[in-house]
This record gives C-alpha cells, structure tokens and sequence, in this order.
C-alpha cells in the first residue's frame, strides 16, 4: 500500500554531537517514564492505523503526530527508525458502512485512505517505512493462524484463540476479569456467546457474511481477527519483540494486551518491550466517536481555512499521554503562535540554549516547554557559533514554512 510524501527535512547545521542522549517516554506497561535505550541498529515502532471507514479526525492525528515526534527525536539523536505503519482494510465497521451507504467496501477504503494520505502530508508527518494493508497480506495471515492451530479451539464458525487463565498482560495486571469482560463488551467483543471456554477468548478467524470478503482455509471459509493481523504484520515487517507498540490509549484493551497475550503463549516472547498510549481527545463533552456524533476531521478543518501547521502545532504542544478536550477557539491561539513562530525563523539563538530545547524534548516530548522556551529565548541575526532557527523549527517541530519548501 503506497504511503505519502516525506516532508522535506534539513540538516541543523553545527548540531553538536548527541550520541549520549537518549528518548525517555511514558510506558504504559511499566506505568513510568522510562528510558527507552539506545539500539545498534533500528527503533522499530510499530503503530496500529486507520479503520478506513471514515476520515481522520483529531484523536487520530493526535496520535500520529505524536509518533512522528518521537521519530523526529531519535533521528536527532543518531538513531535510526523501521517504522511500521498497519490499515486495517478488514474490518466490522468498515463493512457496515459499504451496507448502510451501498457503495463496494473496497471503493471506500481507496477513498479513505486517499483522504488520510493528504491529511498527513498536509500535517507534514514523515511516512512510515511500510503501510500495509490487512487484504494484501491475507496468506500471511492465514498461516499464522495454522501454525498456533495448537492453541484454538472451533465453535461454529469461528475459530478462537484459547486464553490462559493464569496469564493477563500487564498492560491489565490491575484490571479483575470482571472489569476486562465489561471493557470487552463495551468494545463489541462477543463476551456472551454460549461456548467459549473463556468470556475473553478473541476470535482467529470468523465466517464472513455474504457480502464481505472471504478466504478458503483449513479452519473454514471466512475472514481474520484483529488481534492475529497486527501480531502477523508486526512478525513480518519487524520481528518479535519490537521496540515500540503505539496507538490510543481505548488499544490498550483488547488488542494490545490480547496481541501480547497471545505471542507470549504461542511464542514465548513478548509482543513488545515499550507500549506508548497516546491520550483521547474529547469534544463537547465527551472523548470523540462516531456513535456520539462529535468528531472533527483533519481535512474539514482544512478546508475551512485552518492551517494545518496551526493543527500541528496545537497536537504536538499537549502532553501526547493525557486525555484532553478540544475548543474550537485554541485554534486562534495556535494560530497567533505560529505566527510568532514563522516571524524568528530566519534569526539564531545560542548552542546551549538549543541544547536546553532539545533536552525537554528528549523529556517525553515535553514540545510545549520546548515551543515557549525557544519563543522567549534571546534571538540574533546571524553569528558564526549560532543556530539558525529555521532546520531547527523544521526539522524539531516539523513547522515548514513556505519559504522552507
């Protein structure tokens, strides 16, 4: 599946050596802020994408612009990323959508993710290494599925995964089964079919409806689970475990801990050693969903006459791992210190004092300390041992102005 455009980067001229320093973000397993360590070869991250059924609304930008923050980071510092980004092409809603509009499931994914794509590069967000669809890597798929034949079970159509009781992520060590079941359901898991050996058990496989798409196999003809594309995309494109899994903070449970769950059992490793959850975005009242009507979308505001370097900005200046509520009128604050911004582009500031900007950022991404820090710092016109500010705005913050392009 072809990405975006990369934005274009530069160099930060006299940038000191930065070999020492190292990323610190919140884990959500660890439940800290922890080191995340320095590797001899790639990062490798691995986020969990659009359902392309709909477009990109904030809460998503918020979380993809959070991981081009930590990219942009480690690149700063020498450290070389393999960046794995999935689109689930197969999946319930986007199904219920091709029902209740009458168009070809495949035609809206084409039309989403072409939408998402220019949401992105108009976010100027750095393009993961590999976008990958569910459809394209069906056969993958299924053999992951034959080759933990040993822990599933068959009922009826489905094929499931079989829990063990004694082991929960510890993305969920202080959740009870009770919660984890009222969490499930809530999230459209079939906790109350009769037969499961356990509530929790996630589904392999399922028989498809007339209307979806469907593949012969040795446990039936149908289609596959969630959790069992993410773990078969991330084994291919990264290995196990990887360094990082990313996504909003409602994949925490069930499908990170239940991606988790089951590579521990059925590989005996871990799915992944950091879990970075960003926060949910609210709006009018309550975190962004379609059942409740309250989403705003990237292209919307676009199109509206909202810069998306104003979006930008106000993404990457909230704390990425807390919840927070949108104002439509934080976009006219935004819009001021952009503005400010774009006016001390082309002036320098001091080495230590770009250090300072660059040690918050390494402070799991505190960019909004950085954005103030660098707004009030002392500016120069030029000076042979100063930092021009544009690479730095650039490349730091992603804020490419125009004359930058």
């Amino acid at each position: 599946m072809q990405s975006w455009n990369k934005p274009n980067l530069m160099q930060i001229p006299k940038l000191p050596d930065l070999k020492n320093k190292e990323l610190r973000l919140f884990d959500s397993k660890k439940q800290e802020i922890t080191l995340l360590p320095r590797q001899n070869d790639s990062i490798k991250i691995y986020v969990c994408g659009i359902t392309p059924y709909d477009s990109a609304h904030l809460g998503h930008a918020f979380t993809y612009l959070t991981f081009d923050s930590i990219i942009r980071a480690l690149n700063l510092i020498g450290q070389k990323v393999l960046y794995v980004q999935n689109v689930t092409d197969l999946d319930d809603p986007l199904f219920e959508r091709a029902r209740k509009t009458n168009r070809p499931w495949r035609e809206i994914v084409e039309e989403q993710v072409q939408i998402y794509r220019n949401d992105m590069s108009a976010l100027k967000v750095i393009p993961p290494d590999h976008f990958v669809g569910v459809e394209e890597n069906i056969e993958l798929i299924i053999n992951e599925i034959d080759n933990i034949k040993d822990y599933s079970y068959q009922l009826k159509d489905k094929t499931y995964f079989k829990k063990q009781q004694e082991l929960n992520s510890l993305l969920v060590a202080n959740e009870s089964d009770k919660e984890l079941i009222q969490i499930a359901s809530e999230r459209g898991c079939d906790v109350d079919t009769l037969g499961k050996l356990n509530p929790l058990d996630p589904i392999l496989w399922r028989g498809s409806s007339v209307d979806e798409p469907k593949w012969e196999t040795n446990f039936g003809t149908g289609r596959p689970g969630w959790h069992i594309q993410c773990i078969s995309l991330a084994q291919k494109y990264l290995n196990l475990p990887f360094d990082i899994q990313g996504g909003g903070k409602d994949l925490i449970y069930p499908h990170h801990s239940m991606c988790d769950e089951i590579t521990q059992v059925t590989k005996g490793k871990d799915f992944a050693s950091f879990y970075c959850h960003v926060g949910m975005v609210a709006y009018e009242g309550s975190k962004m969903s379609k059942s409740k009507g309250n989403l705003v979308f990237v292209h919307q505001l676009i199109n509206q006459g909202v810069d998306p370097l104003v979006i930008r900005l106000m993404l990457i200046s909230k704390p990425w791992f807390k919840d927070w509520e949108f104002d439509q009128r934080e976009l006219n604050i935004f819009k001021t210190k952009l503005e400010k911004l774009q006016k001390i582009e082309n002036e320098f500031i001091k080495m230590n004092d770009l250090e300072i900007i660059i040690d918050l950022i390494l402070s799991n991404l505190d960019i909004a300390s950085a954005i103030e820090y660098l707004l009030n710092v002392e500016k120069f016109k030029e000076g042979s041992d100063l930092v021009s500010l544009r690479p730095v705005l650039n490349n730091l913050f992603g804020l490419s102005f125009k004359s930058v392009d």
